[in-house]
């Protein structure tokens, strides 16, 4: 619920990273299941960090039920309070992010990684152009010499 710049949960009984953590294990089962389509050995390594991140989320559950339990037995409420100031940046690089997705359908890797970049580093307030170029250029020759010549990874 909406209350001034402020989402509030529905409930003063149970910690947010509760309700947090299980909204995180249902984009890991999705996930998942998107990633049992991959063939042969390249849906391993999605597997591994979903694994790594499930570990992670798993120990932010066990946190928000002690956080829970704690404030039952001292007698409190649960103020679950996440501002949208708390999370304006990583919504604004979830946009971006979704928008190099859909470059990327259209375009190449390098074509589309680029245009990630200089987004990003604009958006993160880097003021020298130069910077900026020679950062991107420096990612892709990295990218080119690592993947495509020493590796034969197909990016472009």
């Amino acid at each position: 619920m909406y209350h001034g710049g402020r989402i509030r949960l529905n409930t003063k009984n149970v910690h947010q990273d509760v309700f947090i953590s299980i909204l995180v294990y249902l984009a890991l089962g999705f996930l998942f299941v998107v990633s049992l389509s991959i063939k042969g050995d390249s849906g391993l390594f999605p597997r591994l960090v979903m694994g790594g991140l499930a570990f992670l989320n798993t120990i932010l559950l066990f946190r928000g039920i002690k956080k829970t339990k704690d404030a039952r037995d001292n007698g409190y409420n649960i103020e679950n309070t996440i501002t949208l100031q708390d999370i304006k940046w990583p919504l604004i690089v979830l946009a971006v992010t979704v928008v190099y997705v859909v470059i990327f359908n259209y375009t190449n890797f390098f074509v589309s990684s680029t245009i990630f970049l200089i987004g990003l580093m604009k958006i993160y307030k880097m003021k020298s152009w130069k910077t900026i170029l020679l950062v991107t250029l420096a990612f892709n020759v990295f990218i080119y010499l690592g993947f495509v010549l020493a590796l034969k990874v197909p990016l472009i």
